[in-house]
């Protein structure tokens, strides 16, 4: 492994360049990962993990790694899961004796118990409405760990879904999602703002996942016979759906892109989250939490899924009007 402090001073020299490389990598992974094998993508995962450390500022380690996301008090159970890991002993077991297990792009995560997570639905934890966070969730225990979301912004709308918009930074949601039968769905999207926060794999839409998979499909076929002999861009874009669909073992496209969405790792991890707030210690500590999963980049595949369409000969203005329809 590198010297810490030399990958340092390459990063305080141009820290640029290093964003661009992380860049590269997290595209990389996305692109051709149908392709790689166990031990390729571990490499990938691990330079992408000393990237992100690197530009947080994080040289120090456990093992070659440190994890923001984790208490400093907490070094020794990460040093524990690596050496169990290290023995070939499986996650439920690592999650037994350390309560640690790794994310999608293996990140070691810890959970934060929600069983004390008193909702506000009038926003008037500090006695006054608010627009914040901690106006609307009581969460001593959360905010101990990450300060920063007692000031992510909440706003009020009259969808019957919650979200987080990771470009705004803020979390949407009804009064409904706030009262105690609810509150698992708000803990859901809230999930999605730390996983954007420390660089943990992140979730999707069915829509990217549709993206991915035509994208694949593309790369998989374009040079047969078969779809080369195609005339037109709609039965080049039925062809890769169906080819998609069968990849996927779906019943039709719907389905397919369902099964890969469903199957982020930032999705499994947000629905863990919806799923186990209300456990106790020991439930928690005996049931492990499955947050493993593929990661999808937006913009990667965006701009992957566009330059696809291209080659299989829609226009600009088509294209534009596709993505329009699937909300990109």
């Amino acid at each position: 492994m590198a010297d810490p402090e030399k990958l340092v001073r390459a990063v305080e020299r141009d820290r640029g360049l290093m964003e661009t490389f992380l860049d590269f990598v997290r595209g990389l992974k996305n692109r051709i990962a149908i392709r790689l094998s166990g031990s390729e993508r571990a490499m990938l995962d691990e330079a992408e993990r000393t990237l992100v450390n690197l530009l947080r500022g994080e040289a120090g380690s456990v093992a070659g790694e440190k994890y923001s996301f984790v208490r400093a008090t907490d070094a020794e159970q990460i040093a524990r899961a690596q050496e169990l890991e290290a023995q070939g002993e499986n996650a439920k077991t690592i999650w037994s004796e350390t309560h640690l297990t790794r994310d999608g792009g293996g990140a070691w995560v810890r959970e934060i118990n929600d069983r004390g997570a008193k909702p506000r639905p009038d926003g008037d934890a500090r006695g006054e409405t608010g627009g914040r966070l901690a106006d609307y969730l009581e969460h001593p225990e959360l905010y101990e760990a990450e300060p920063w979301l007692r000031e992510i912004p909440v706003r009020l709308w009259d969808k019957s879904y919650a979200s987080y918009n990771a470009a705004e930074q803020a979390l949407y949601f009804n009064k409904e999602q706030l009262n105690r039968n609810s509150v698992g769905t708000f803990l859901h999207e809230l999930q999605h703002a730390i996983q954007k926060e420390q660089g943990l794999v992140q979730g999707g839409s069915r829509e990217l996942a549709y993206a991915a998979l035509v994208s694949d499909a593309y790369e998989a076929v374009k040079s047969t016979p078969e779809f080369q002999s195609l005339q037109t861009k709609e039965e080049k874009l039925r062809y890769l759906e169906e080819t998609a669909v069968r990849k996927t073992g779906a019943a039709n496209m719907e389905d397919a892109a369902k099964k890969i969405y469903t199957n982020l790792g930032g999705e499994k991890m947000a629905r863990q989250t919806a799923l186990r707030w209300p456990f106790d210690d020991t439930r928690r500590e005996n049931r492990w939490p499955d947050v493993a999963g593929q990661g999808l980049d937006k913009a990667a595949e965006r701009a992957r899924f566009v330059e696809m369409l291209g080659r299989i000969g829609y226009t600009e203005d088509e294209i534009k009007n596709f993505m329009k329809k699937m909300g990109g």
